[in-house]
């Protein structure tokens, strides 16, 4: 969870809940304004899952190592908040499509792709007993008419998705 640290401001008090809202995608006209103010209306909806006591266990651990100052459900970063802010920016993966979040549940389309692959891998295998990577009914409905639709129009389909995910994971590689 340190990723956190990169949410808070050494200049600017922050409202712990703005904060937990945005990152968790509950899009109130407050909250948006206040999102917008601290410039993380990009991070809307990044953390869906973000549960409430993980958040604040993980504040009140950031207080306990001086990189954080809790006062009034604010939270402010400390100079020493600040350099470790900066180490973790040389360091951890910074997304560069920032605007995706509000837009689409990455979440949803983590499953689906996850379930896609399954299914054609089990498909190419000529598996017809396994189980899901998703219990969802309805990711797998939207699975199902998906590849339906898709062999018809695309019979090497397999072959395609293998494409496309070279070329997403040479994207990824620390080399470019």
């Amino acid at each position: 969870m340190e990723y956190l640290l990169n949410f808070f401001d050494e200049h600017q008090a922050r409202r712990i809940k703005v904060v937990e809202n945005t990152l968790t995608n509950r899009r109130t006209v407050s909250n948006l304004f206040w999102a917008q103010q601290y410039g993380l209306l990009r991070w809307t909806g990044a953390y869906r899952r973000l549960n409430r006591e993980q958040f604040e266990k993980a504040l009140q651990n950031f207080a306990n190592q001086g990189f954080l100052q809790l006062a009034n459900d604010q939270v402010k970063l400390t100079s020493k908040g600040v350099v470790e802010q900066e180490e973790l920016r040389e360091h951890c993966y910074q997304p560069s499509f920032y605007s995706w979040y509000w837009l689409a549940n990455v979440n949803k389309i983590e499953e689906r792709l996850l379930l896609a692959v399954q299914v054609l891998s089990e498909l190419t295998h000529h598996q017809r007993r396994y189980v899901p990577v998703s219990s969802s009914t309805y990711q797998l409905q939207w699975i199902r008419n998906w590849l339906y639709r898709e062999l018809r129009r695309t019979p090497q389909l397999n072959q395609e998705l293998l494409k496309e995910l070279m070329i997403v994971g040479e994207s990824l590689s620390p080399g470019r």
